[in-house]
């Protein structure tokens, strides 16, 4: 029977968690898939999209922790903290049409 850790709070509004991390294709306004791939974090409710140009770790430094992870989940623990606004304020290009809704910012990844 597989053991699943509970989510811990910090006191300062932050989570420990475990979780899959996956990548999903980037879908336009007009709805319209891109070859752009983000990372989401895979909670039982929802998929959170991770905004990385908040968070206290790199795209990439999360993408190599992945990469020398074995199987098709991969599981990671992370600091994090839930947030909500605009998902895209960081990046030009998309900031006048920025999603909105919940997402994450990773502070680190927690290694085993």
């Amino acid at each position: 029977m597989g053991h699943k850790k509970r989510d811990q709070s910090t006191e300062d509004g932050k989570s420990i968690i475990s979780a899959p991390v996956i990548s999903k294709n980037f879908i336009k306004k007009t709805g319209e898939v891109s070859d752009q791939k983000e990372l989401y974090i895979r909670r039982s409710i929802q998929d959170y999209y991770i905004k990385f140009c908040e968070s206290e770790i790199t795209r990439e430094a999360l993408e190599e922790h992945l990469a020398g992870m074995n199987g098709t989940f991969k599981v990671v623990s992370l600091e994090i903290e839930f947030r909500e606004g605009e998902w895209d304020t960081c990046d030009e290009d998309l900031s006048q049409q920025s999603r909105m809704g919940q997402y994450v910012i990773i502070y680190r990844i927690i290694g085993d």
